[in-house]
């Protein structure tokens, strides 16, 4: 993982944005954001769109084919803000106007899993 911080210019750090890459075997490297986060009392400062703008750079530099992360439904400051004018990310549809749901496995899920491949 890699880790780009917001530090005013005096103090400690006000933000981060966790990172790491990942590889789609239809488009190639892509950059999956895990955490962006800003401390309460430096929200709505710029903060977060300055992290995001520089995740995009480094994700051009890399020639990453998608930058991908997920926001929680309930938590409509951060979903209007990443849909905001100064982002204008979107949620993933395809071309076709099919839906990406996102899916995870828990431990209980990859043993039941790993059960019936035994079977």
């Amino acid at each position: 993982f890699e880790c780009l911080m917001v530090f005013p210019k005096s103090g400690g750090p006000v933000g981060f944005a966790l990172f790491f890459h990942v590889y789609s075997t239809f488009e190639g490297l892509c950059l999956y954001l895990e955490d962006l986060y800003i401390v309460p009392a430096s929200r709505g400062c710029g903060c977060g769109t300055l992290l995001l703008r520089a995740l995009g750079c480094l994700a051009q530099r890399r020639d990453c084919a998608r930058m991908m992360w997920q926001a929680l439904d309930w938590n409509e400051k951060a979903t209007a803000f990443y849909k905001s004018a100064e982002v204008g990310a979107s949620e993933r549809t395809g071309d076709d106007g099919t839906k990406w749901l996102s899916f995870i496995m828990r431990r209980p899920e990859i043993a039941g899993l790993a059960a019936s491949a035994k079977r």
